[in-house]
């Protein structure tokens, strides 16, 4: 088990961004932190009033972005359009080649979103875009998958054996993780503070588990936890 402070992450900041990156990305270079496994990018974004990220392309990147605060218009070639508001996910299979843009119209709120991409399985799949929405609620205490391989009405489907659950833990209450043979565990902590197996937790740090091993995660205030699962080599 490895623990990953958010001090270790890179950043990028410019006159309407502020993005953290747990794993390489763009002038952030981590030999150490390249990827874990097929995920490739988990970057924390906040993006300041009326701006965004202009129309630019993606190919053969299955790419994840959830909410949190304020609100995204998107728009992107395969005609997905749409705004995403605090609990919203969004999937894009870039495949054989997309173009979107991601823009905050508001004047006086920023988006705080996380944005994540996984290696897909297959190349130059045909490009397309889907949205869910989350009710807090409904995943309180619990693990709940939102993503993964299997296509289902209340999951967004990636080409890629992985899988991303949520859950937000209430304070004094407890949940578990179990890690198998030849998987990985990554877990990131949105918001809050938490100890897994006596290790302290805040918002922005990271627990990586690779062997067959488990975690205990005890909240201490309410947090917002992201768990991805995902396929790691084993060692000749």
């Amino acid at each position: 088990m490895e623990y990953i402070s958010s001090d270790e992450r890179g950043l990028t900041k410019t006159g309407w961004l502020k993005s953290y990156h747990s794993f390489t990305f763009n002038r952030y270079q981590n030999p150490n932190r390249d990827n874990f496994g097929p995920l490739v990018v988990l970057n924390d974004d906040i993006v300041a009033p009326d701006s965004g990220f202009d129309v630019h392309s993606h190919q053969n990147m299955e790419i994840i972005t959830y909410v949190l605060e304020g609100q995204l218009e998107h728009e992107d070639s395969t005609g997905g359009k749409g705004t995403l508001k605090p609990g919203d996910l969004q999937c894009m299979t870039a495949g054989s080649g997309i173009r979107h843009s991601e823009f905050n119209r508001s004047k006086d709120e920023p988006v705080h979103l996380i944005q994540i991409w996984i290696y897909p399985l297959l190349m130059n799949l045909p490009p397309s875009y889907h949205e869910l929405h989350l009710e807090p609620e409904g995943y309180h205490n619990r693990w709940v998958e939102v993503v993964s391989n299997i296509p289902q009405p209340d999951k967004l489907k990636i080409h890629q054996d992985a899988s991303l659950s949520i859950s937000s833990l209430l304070p004094k209450r407890s949940l578990g993780i179990e890690n198998n043979f030849g998987r990985g565990k990554f877990l990131f902590v949105v918001k809050g503070h938490l100890e897994a197996s006596e290790i302290k937790l805040l918002s922005g740090d990271g627990l990586a588990l690779t062997q067959e091993e488990s975690a205990k995660l005890e909240a201490k205030s309410q947090s917002e936890l992201l768990l991805f699962d995902v396929p790691l080599p084993q060692a000749a």
